[in-house]
């Protein structure tokens, strides 16, 4: 069961915080909000270790590089920031979206970054050289989120379009389609994730539910509910994750009635509840750190919470 490491209110004064990432070495927690500023933490303490200053608009999204040395920040302002994590230089500022810039992801070995926009594209960028490698005109409503599969190949995105879509990284050409017969008007997809094998998709949209899709063969092979099938999220953008504790995978969410709920992959039962915000107010983000044995929380209203995972023994 997690138990609360501590938590921390207001973190970004009176802004609207929009995530909260733990870095792959576990030493860091870095948030973002509309204040337009990216904070570092000791994820260990809670210690705010420094501000990252330079967006001109609120930040929407946050990502480490593999290393954990550097981390990318995304904003309305239409660019893209690199950090470095030691002194918070800031090294390169990506431009070419010309819209807010929603979501990026590194690869695997932090030397391509991806981003989506309202602008309808996905840019694929040279860190390095900080130049735009491929521009993917990949829908026809704003794209929301994207990622990578572990190995860097394919990339999927989701848009406000109802559809997600999967890319080859190198060609650029659209593998895929992602559509939910099932399920009527296409609700804007507000979140997609790859399964850690890269088997399956997980995405969330504004129909409240979340959907892991056999991509090769397009087809949703589980939906995970609120409680008493309630909606997860019908306004705000939630950030999910996958988690495993005592060889049981699941699938771990905020919804926007301040709790935390993580459902069996398979059974889709939930399994259990964490109260993430003490005003009720949505969590927008959910990180994982270890394959769940950190997780991490931040509500809309600004309120981190920190957990660890403590085994319960079975009496024998």
């Amino acid at each position: 069961m997690y138990k609360l490491r501590y938590k921390l209110s207001q973190i970004h004064a009176n802004a609207l915080v929009s995530t909260a990432k733990i870095s792959p070495d576990g030493r860091y927690l870095a948030t973002a909000s509309s204040d337009k500023a990216v904070k570092i933490w000791n994820l260990a303490t809670g210690e705010l270790i420094r501000t990252l200053i330079g967006h001109t608009e609120g930040i929407s999204d946050l990502e480490f590089t593999p290393n954990s040395a550097y981390i990318a920040s995304c904003s309305d302002d239409m660019t893209i920031r690199i950090w470095d994590l030691q002194n918070g230089e800031l090294l390169r500022i990506l431009k070419g979206h010309t819209f807010h810039v929603n979501s990026i992801k590194f690869n695997h070995k932090g030397s391509i970054l991806i981003s989506g926009s309202s602008d309808e594209n996905i840019r694929v960028w040279d860190v390095k050289r900080g130049k735009c490698l491929r521009v993917l005109s990949a829908h026809s409503d704003a794209i929301s989120c994207v990622d990578f599969c572990f190995d860097a190949s394919i990339i999927v995105s989701g848009s406000y379009d109802g559809l997600v879509r999967l890319f080859d990284l190198d060609t650029g050409q659209c593998l895929k389609t992602l559509i939910d017969d099932q399920r009527g008007p296409n609700f804007p997809i507000t979140f997609v994730k790859f399964s850690p094998n890269a088997k399956y998709v997980l995405s969330s949209s504004l129909d409240g539910d979340l959907r892991l899709w056999d991509y090769m063969n397009n087809r949703v092979v589980k939906t995970y509910q609120g409680p008493n099938c309630t909606p997860v999220a019908e306004k705000y953008t939630l950030g999910s994750d996958f988690v495993i504790f005592n060889n049981q995978k699941c699938v771990v969410s905020g919804d926007e009635t301040g709790h935390i709920l993580f459902w069996d992959v398979q059974t889709k039962k939930i399994q259990f509840v964490l109260e993430g915000s003490s005003n009720s107010s949505p969590i927008m983000h959910v990180s994982v750190w270890n394959g769940g044995e950190v997780l991490s929380s931040v509500s809309l209203d600004g309120e981190l919470r920190v957990w660890d995972y403590h085994e319960i023994k079975k009496e024998a």
